[in-house]
């Protein structure tokens, strides 16, 4: 790739980047087919933004969304920060209400006994 055509691209880029920013937040509107093709189902178009169980790769269950915006209400915001913080934990299967602890390099391990964190 030439100098040029690197240009070419990045300029192209930042224009669909900046139409992108002048019309706002948008929801994704998945497109409609059949049972034959291996698109979206009826019920997504109808409502959309939910989400898929997955089966050996293979989309077996559709999920419509329940929780619409806005999040701006107290409560809403609350049930949101609780489902944020908790933690998958692998090894028992089950969430927890404190983050799995990352391993921690040598760097990191001398600046939190040292009192740096």
């Amino acid at each position: 790739m030439t100098a040029k055509h690197m240009n070419k691209y990045f300029a192209r880029s930042e224009q669909v980047i900046h139409s992108w920013r002048e019309k706002g937040p948008r929801y994704l509107q998945p497109p409609y087919s059949d049972d034959s093709s291996r698109g979206v189902i009826l019920e997504e178009i109808t409502r959309p933004h939910g989400i898929y169980l997955i089966q050996n790769g293979q989309p077996t269950n559709y999920f419509a969304p329940n929780f619409h915006p806005p999040y701006t209400t107290k409560m809403r915001r609350s049930l949101i920060r609780n489902v944020i913080n908790k933690s998958w934990d692998s090894k028992h299967r089950d969430w927890l209400s404190e983050p799995v602890p990352r391993m921690r390099g040598p760097a990191q391990l001398i600046s939190s006994v040292m009192g740096c964190t």
